[in-house]
């Protein structure tokens, strides 16, 4: 605030060597702060590199110790979990980024306090195999992101995803006169008057636009097989 440091936000307290905070993703109403940190050191014991990267929750008001939030796997350079938003609640969604010998793979991940186990995973949207979580609303527990089918590696079709904290995830439509003979949708925030912010665009040209669903719990569905 007027050019002075406002607030410190520390790396967690027993992590690995060279550990380092990455980015900043999130924050709530109460002021509680969701980002990610990387830490990465040579085991010259085992002969390896020792690499995670985990989502860090800082209370807010300072004062109090930050939250690495557990991950499925970890110590290897080919995972990285990341926490995308964090909610009034403190509930934090995201995901689990795995590529390693091309082949990628996204998986949703959901948080809650005391962040004191591992993830749940909500399920895919019927019809995709990747996931990932990248928005939350702040009250109504709402989450949405984006199903994702790779094609030699690369990410080729995306669809957006409306999870309404229970339950499988569903998809959102595309719009109307959505560019392309097969558009891409993702989904990046949601609000608690049911709106759904994202983008849309045409898979061949890769002209995108941004589009806002609303009342996205009326247009949400489940994909047939």
């Amino acid at each position: 605030m007027n050019g002075k440091v406002v607030r410190e936000l520390p790396v967690p307290a027993g992590e690995i060597p060279g550990t380092r905070i990455t980015s900043l993703n999130g924050i709530n109403k109460r002021g509680d702060i969701v980002g990610t940190a990387t830490g990465s050191y040579f085991d010259a014991e085992n002969d390896i590199m020792v690499t995670k990267t985990f989502p860090v929750v800082w209370p807010a008001g300072g004062g109090y110790p930050p939250y690495s939030l557990q991950v499925w796997n970890g110590y290897h350079y080919s995972y990285s979990t990341i926490g995308r938003d964090i909610d009034d609640r403190g509930r934090v969604v995201g995901l689990e980024d795995y590529y390693y010998r091309n082949d990628p793979k996204l998986t949703p991940a959901v948080w809650k306090k005391p962040y004191d186990a591992l993830p749940a995973d909500p399920g895919r949207l019927n019809g995709y195999r990747d996931l990932e979580l990248s928005g939350s609303s702040p009250t109504t527990n709402v989450a949405v992101g984006t199903a994702t089918t790779f094609e030699e590696s690369w990410p080729s079709y995306f669809q957006a995803v409306y999870w309404p904290g229970k339950g499988a995830p569903l998809a959102l439509p595309f719009p109307t006169g959505a560019p392309g003979a097969v558009p891409r949708t993702r989904a990046f925030a949601a609000t608690d008057d049911d709106r759904v912010g994202g983008t849309v665009s045409d898979r061949e040209t890769g002209a995108s636009s941004a589009v806002i669903w609303t009342c996205a719990s009326k247009q949400a569905y489940a994909p047939k097989s």
